[in-house]
């Protein structure tokens, strides 16, 4: 082979390692991401405010020893180095901050990576308080600051669009933004329900179609005796246990095909809505569901957000134009 050839294939495998990680997209999608990640997390530290001092302060339920025991890689969290809970309640206050400045976009990525701390910190402190549905959140929101997630529907837009605005020159109407932390977010959700298929596989509940029954029949996660007993106290419920169970055994296994696949696309998003919203209906998994919902906007068209926009100022304006018809 000559090597020329060789060299040109090496270069349209890079290019399109670049465009798979680097391609530019616009910003709004990530812009309203950012949003919904900064109010899961700040509702996460207003949540754990009441019981603070029970789950990491100096005289709560698990000793500083337990959690260095507890971790088999380095630990680090700035709990360890705060004696009083007072002072605890003043760090976990300023993390609230910078959650909410995180959401409305002020130094976005900034703020993004001291609420990614904060919440890690929390985790490192005390672990088992925490679920999964936190992990997913710290990982998401660590994604978010890889890229200039403020960019759109933010603070620092308006300030940069007023900035240019005072120097004579045009704000920037459609910003670009490296697809990467979408192509993170992709690949965590696919992974995730790849494993998790698999893992159920191996489970003879989930395999004879009784895992959701007897997830609902658990104390610790059903969210209400009133809730559920209809589908554990009627055959009718039972069976719409077993056909759950069966569908979200499939749809993990299967997940990444039906996604990467553009026709079953959506048919593989609206299953997993209908299936954590009854997830967040039915038990106990605080922000999982949601969570996992959010990351579905990473796989909706990039431009999605500059759509809705743009499909609202039309509706805008015919409805100004059909007013003033009215009033001619």
């Amino acid at each position: 082979m000559p090597l020329s050839d060789i060299i040109g294939g090496i270069k349209s495998v890079w290019r399109w390692w670049v465009w798979f990680w680097f391609r530019p997209i616009q910003a709004g999608g990530t812009g309203l991401m950012r949003v919904l990640m900064g109010l899961m997390l700040a509702m996460t530290t207003i949540d754990i405010f009441p019981d603070l001092a029970i789950l990491v302060g100096p005289d709560g339920i698990f000793a500083e020893a337990s959690a260095s025991r507890g971790f088999r890689l380095a630990r680090w969290t700035y709990f360890d180095h705060i004696p009083t809970i007072e002072g605890m309640y003043v760090v976990h206050g300023l993390a609230l901050v910078a959650n909410i400045l995180f959401m409305i976009g002020y130094k976005s990525r900034t703020m993004g990576f001291l609420s990614v701390v904060a919440h890690a910190a929390l985790y490192q402190r005390n672990s088992w308080f925490m679920n999964g549905g936190d992990r997913l959140v710290r990982e998401m929101a660590f994604y978010l600051c890889l890229v200039p997630c403020g960019a759109r529907y933010s603070v620092d837009a308006w300030l940069s669009a007023r900035k240019r605005t005072r120097m004579g020159l045009r704000p920037e109407k459609a910003p670009m933004i490296p697809v990467v932390a979408l192509r993170l977010i992709q690949i965590q959700l696919a992974f995730m329900y790849a494993v998790s298929g698999i893992e159920k596989w191996a489970s003879g509940s989930w395999q004879r179609g009784s895992a959701v029954y007897y997830s609902l029949s658990t104390d610790n996660y059903s969210r209400s005796d009133w809730m559920v007993s209809p589908l554990l106290d009627t055959r009718l419920g039972y069976d719409i246990t077993q056909i759950g169970t069966i569908v979200t055994l499939y749809w993990e296994c299967w997940f990444w095909a039906l996604v990467l696949w553009r026709p079953t696309r959506w048919l593989a998003l609206s299953v997993g809505v209908l299936l954590h919203g009854g997830i967040h209906v039915g038990l106990m998994v605080a922000f999982f569901s949601f969570a996992s919902i959010w990351g579905y906007l990473a796989f909706l068209p990039y431009d999605w957000a500059e759509r809705v926009e743009t499909w609202w100022r039309r509706r805008r304006l015919e409805r100004q134009q059909t007013g003033r018809k009215a009033l001619m």
